[in-house]
């Protein structure tokens, strides 16, 4: 199961259970896996064999990452603080997902 396929199930299986009911199910879909030495390449590995340029990693020192990071909470407070009340859960809701998937994705070296 790729990251897209384990995103999909812990957001539906958070939309269909309780909280509570879900830590076998989420260990089951996030354990590491390991690949077997004669596998087929993945898409992102067929990806960087055709487009070298396009398939570097980026490689972000602590120090950037940081600074990165602290504008971005910082435009999203400023941004959040000039919104009304729907407005603020419409701008917050998407924004917080993201985040959620994106430390979930970067904690399991996706």
């Amino acid at each position: 199961m790729g990251p897209l396929g384990r995103v999909g199930w812990t957001v539906g299986l958070l939309l269909f259970f309780p909280w509570w009911a879900l830590v076998v199910p989420l260990l089951s879909i996030w354990r590491k896996e390991r690949v077997a030495p004669d596998a087929r390449p993945t898409l992102i590995e067929r990806f960087g064999d055709r487009h070298p340029s396009l398939g570097r990693e980026i490689r972000v020192g602590p120090t950037a990452r940081l600074v990165v990071i602290s504008i971005a909470v910082i435009a999203f407070i400023l941004i959040f603080l000039t919104k009304q009340d729907v407005d603020r859960y419409l701008f917050g809701a998407p924004v917080l997902a993201a985040g959620v998937m994106v430390a979930l994705a970067s904690w399991n070296d996706l």
